[in-house]
This record gives C-alpha cells, sequence and structure tokens, in this order.
C-alpha cells in the first residue's frame, strides 16, 4: 500500500509539473467483486498448459483468449470520475465506439448508461460470435 502511495503521489506530481490533469481512481465495489471472481474462478494449471498450446500453434491469440481470461478495466464510476477531470459531469454521448469488444460486458454494463448508441468492433471469431447473439 505504502509503495502504491508512492507511486501515486509521484504521477500526481508529474502531471502538475506538466499541467495536466491526475485523477486516481479508487478500488471501488465493482473492481472488488471482479477481482474476487477472479481469484474463484481462475483456470488450473491443464486448462492453462493447454492455452498456451493454441497461442504456439498459431491460433490466433485473441480466439485462445476467449472464457480464458476476463478483463476489467473500469467501474461506472470510475468512468465518470475520469470525464468529470476532463469536465465531464454526467454525460451522455449520442455516440461510443468500443474497440475491442471482447464479449460486450463493458459495452452492456457501462457504456449503455453514457450512450446512446454503443458501436462494438471486435477481430476474435469467437468473441464476434458472441456479440452477434446478444444484437
Amino acid at each position: 500500500v505504502e509503495r502504491a502511495f508512492r507511486i501515486s503521489d509521484q504521477l500526481r506530481r508529474n502531471a502538475e509539473k506538466k499541467h495536466v490533469k491526475f485523477c486516481e481512481l479508487e478500488l471501488d465495489e465493482t473492481g472488488r467483486k471482479f477481482l474476487d471472481s477472479c481469484r474463484k474462478n481462475r483456470p488450473g494449471t491443464m486448462k492453462t498448459m493447454l492455452h498456451r498450446l493454441r497461442v504456439m500453434h498459431k491460433q490466433s491469440f485473441y480466439d485462445a483468449q476467449a472464457d480464458m481470461y476476463s478483463l476489467h478495466l473500469a467501474s461506472l464510476t470510475q468512468i465518470k470520475s475520469l470525464l468529470s477531470v476532463a469536465g465531464l459531469s454526467n454525460p451522455m454521448f449520442q455516440n461510443i465506439l468500443d474497440v475491442g469488444a471482447g464479449e460486450g460486458k463493458i459495452a452492456t454494463d457501462i457504456l449503455s448508461n453514457i450512450g446512446d448508441n454503443i458501436f462494438v468492433t471486435e477481430t476474435s471469431e469467437k468473441y464476434f460470435n458472441k456479440l452477434k447473439e446478444k444484437g
């Protein structure tokens, strides 16, 4: 915790020197739940080894990642904090583009709360098919 504080403090000082805005994000309940689910659902040794073989045998890296590791970038509260630093409190955007949407969890759980139209892109065929199923 002390090291994280020193790093955060250093980032804040560097931002001030460069006259840029700095927004420290706190780990919130959504982030805690995500980390807890990762700990509980961690892939076992066999699944990890099979995953490595799939990647080595030139299978699409992104398809090999599917259903293996979840990704959580930020909660709705954290995204709103970042936007407020940019002067956008309670924003509602007409269009949002989610590049590399995966299975669409961020688009449906978070971005849909701040945008009217959510557009997604995905290079993984497996994730693309999951997105198509969701509509």
